[in-house]
């Protein structure tokens, strides 16, 4: 039997320090995704997740940024754990 996880997070993060950036919440989560994907600390499929993105459009994201995309065997193998996760949901 798996166990499932529910974390919701909340960061505060003083106004002074993000004083004139004009972040939106979607933009701040694809930040996100985006350098945890870039440390390779998450796959590809779950950088999409955390960014509420289709996988596609986020595949395209590290490109604009001209990082490059990495994804191996490793990749592929968590994100098949993925969805074999979220079918069972």
């Amino acid at each position: 039997m798996h166990k499932t996880y529910v974390l919701n997070m909340v960061i505060q993060i003083q106004d002074e320090a993000l004083h004139g950036l004009r972040l939106t919440e979607p933009q701040i989560l694809l930040d996100l995704a985006v350098g945890m994907f870039t440390e390779r600390r998450i796959t590809l499929g779950r950088a999409a997740e955390i960014a509420r993105l289709p996988q596609l459009d986020f595949q395209r994201e590290p490109g604009r940024r001209g990082i490059p995309l990495h994804y191996d065997v490793e990749d592929l193998q968590a994100d098949l754990r993925t969805l074999a996760d979220l079918r069972e949901k």
